[in-house]
């Protein structure tokens, strides 16, 4: 039988705005404890897939220094502590790609990594009849780039592995079955 580890304490290590880490000891089974069992902890994260009315996507292009390279993905940001998934949603769009959309639907809610980490999820959401209303609203650390493609042309860079990041190629299958 399956049981839950019995979480005995626990510590933050590291607690930064861009990532925080968390020791935990942990009852495993009776007598079994393991007493350095770190976790990654943040912010669920939100990607948002907007389509025209004519079916042109906006993608980003911008600098990740994780991988130290640019990559283009779909737009995409941390949830704010307290924030509904659906307004950061919105909130990312506008921002990095000066479009908004009244046509909203949930694509998914997805786990990215659930042994080390705590967070880091990603929801996706579809914006259909998304329109350009205004000039991107970007952080200080964003330098993004706004490229657009029709919905055809995105999917096929998904499929060809030019779109690398597995929740930009996720969405883009997803809403293959919608669109």
């Amino acid at each position: 039988m399956i049981t839950p580890w019995k979480l005995l304490k626990s510590e933050w290590v590291l607690n930064e705005k861009w990532y925080k880490v968390r020791k935990d000891t942990v009852e495993v089974r009776p007598g079994k404890i393991l007493d350095d069992y770190y976790v990654g902890v943040s912010n669920d994260i939100v990607m948002v897939l907007a389509i025209t009315e004519d079916g042109i996507v906006p993608l980003v292009r911008q600098y990740k220094h994780g991988l130290q390279d640019i990559i283009t993905e779909l737009p995409a940001g941390m949830i704010d502590d307290g924030e509904d998934p659906l307004e950061s949603a919105k909130r990312e769009l506008s921002e990095e790609t000066g479009y908004e959309s009244d046509g909203w639907s949930k694509l998914g809610y997805f786990i990215k990594s659930a042994g080390k980490t705590v967070g880091g999820n990603i929801y996706l959401y579809l914006a259909k009849n998304a329109k350009k209303t205004s000039g991107q609203d970007l952080d200080d650390t964003e330098d993004i780039e706004v490229i657009e493609k029709p919905f055809q042309e995105a999917l096929a860079m998904a499929k060809s592995g030019e779109l690398q990041g597995i929740d930009t190629v996720l969405a883009l299958l997803l809403a293959e079955e919608k669109l």
